[in-house]
């Protein structure tokens, strides 16, 4: 038994036999000393003193400042994890490079010998994190059951948020912007039981989320079972391209009303380069995707794997797929026959491909190969409110509404509305409400 292991046995007895500690609350302020107490009138100054001081089940709250970087080392348990919450959303601002970090980012979290051992059980919760001059805002690299949410990171040369073998990451409510280089949020290598929920990324020098099974790196080069749901994700793609939500070697997982606008090269991609396996058998349902005027490429992709299997077996359901590029269309993908592929109900710009985006076909083409016979053709202005300003949300008299099909894992939209409101789901992102509002 370690010495950490020791301690904490003597200091917690009865969590060996399934009882939880409930821990203690420590304070971290601009006006303190790390020779204090670490209570809320005497409080410590730094973030890396107290998670340093912190023992399974213990909580850090840091009033608002300006606080430098840290390192996460020590791990809370499945019965107790450790939280570090700002007592303020984004009222605590973490920015430049800390005594302990090591690979330039602001917040890193991994063992202290770069070791196997997975560091986990631990939620960080509103902070401001500014990357400004360093790689990454935020590193979590071999670590297991760590939750990032309800923060702000922005301005890092590379990702705002970068993962690295972290199985059961949550990422959640949180707000990247302005990667200058690389993607809004980054999960990598053979990662796996994730969620990325309810974010918000944008204008990002490539991906808005970039998912990557990595083989190269280790594991089993795929990424498996994601739920990806309810992320706001715009104007990305300004520095080398990229996808609003990219995906090399995904599979089992579910993507579901996603809101994707404004990207400049593509909306979602199902891939297999960096990966063993190409992105399969995953549900990709009630997201709209809508590209900007400029974007360069296919809405959506799944496109032919050179050196290990293609993706097969996706779903394509209730989307909402646009372009305004009719040099594109909405789904390229990479043979008429691909195994298991399914797309139907969806609204689209008529205009497809079978051979990787080589060639375009109209819908009625598409149409036999099996594939949407309930979809519908229509330009944004006749879908939604006011996509000129943003607004998504379906307009009176929408083709959209009462056009989807009912799917047992899609019981509500974006805002957490059920579905469905009327007499079947909406397509898209957002159900209309019950009401005046719904014709």
């Amino acid at each position: 038994m370690t010495d950490f292991l020791r301690i904490f046995a003597l200091a917690c007895p009865l969590l060996l036999f399934g009882t939880v500690c409930s821990g203690s609350t420590y304070f971290v302020g601009p006006d303190g000393a790390d020779a204090n107490r670490g209570t809320e009138d005497a409080p410590w100054a730094t973030i890396q003193h107290a998670v340093d001081t912190m023992s399974p089940g213990d909580a850090i709250v840091v009033k608002d400042g300006t606080y430098k970087g840290f390192r996460i080392r020590r791990s809370g348990t499945a019965e107790a994890g450790i939280t570090l919450r700002a007592e303020n959303k984004w009222g605590a601002v973490v920015k430049d490079l800390g005594e302990k970090c090591r690979s330039k980012s602001v917040i890193e979290i991994n063992a202290d010998d770069d070791s196997i051992e997975r560091i986990g059980h631990w939620t960080i919760d509103g902070f401001d994190v500014d990357g400004t001059g360093l790689r990454d805002c935020m590193l979590p690299v071999v670590t297991t059951h760590i939750t990032i949410k309800n923060c702000k990171l922005h301005d890092s040369d590379w990702p705002c948020i970068m993962s690295g073998h972290g199985d059961y990451m949550v990422i959640e409510g949180n707000t990247t912007y302005n990667s200058a280089r690389s993607h809004g949020i980054y999960m990598a290598n053979s990662a796996d039981h994730g969620v990325i929920r309810a974010n918000t990324s944008y204008h990002n020098g490539k991906c808005g989320i970039h998912m990557n099974g990595d083989l190269s790196c280790g594991g089993d080069g795929v990424m498996t079972d994601w739920i990806v749901e309810r992320n706001i994700v715009f104007d990305n793609g300004l520095y080398m391209g990229g996808a609003a939500i990219n995906c090399d070697g995904v599979r089992d997982s579910i993507f579901r009303n996603n809101l994707l606008y404004g990207n400049h090269r593509t909306g979602m991609t199902f891939y297999a380069i960096d990966a063993s396996e190409g992105s399969s058998r995953n549900l990709i349902a009630n997201n709209t995707i809508v590209m900007a005027d400029d974007a360069s490429w296919w809405p959506v992709i799944m496109g032919r794997s050179k050196e290990h299997p293609s993706p097969t077996a996706n779903r394509f359901f209730n989307n909402v797929i646009l372009t305004t590029n009719l040099a594109f269309g909405s789904i390229a993908v990479y043979a008429g026959d691909v195994k298991g592929f399914e797309s139907d109900y969806n609204v689209v710009t008529g205009r497809f491909s079978v051979d990787d985006g080589e060639s375009v076909i109209d819908i009625a083409k598409w149409r036999e190969f099996g594939y949407g016979a309930h979809s519908i053709t229509a330009r944004p202005e006749n879908i939604f409110v006011d996509p000129a300003g943003g607004d998504y949300h379906l307009r009176p008299g929408s083709p959209a509404i009462d056009a989807g099909i009912t799917l047992v894992e899609v019981t509500d939209d974006l805002a957490g509305n059920p579905r469905p409101q009327g007499g079947a789901c909406e397509i898209g992102c957002y159900e209309v409400p019950n009401g005046p509002a719904r014709p």
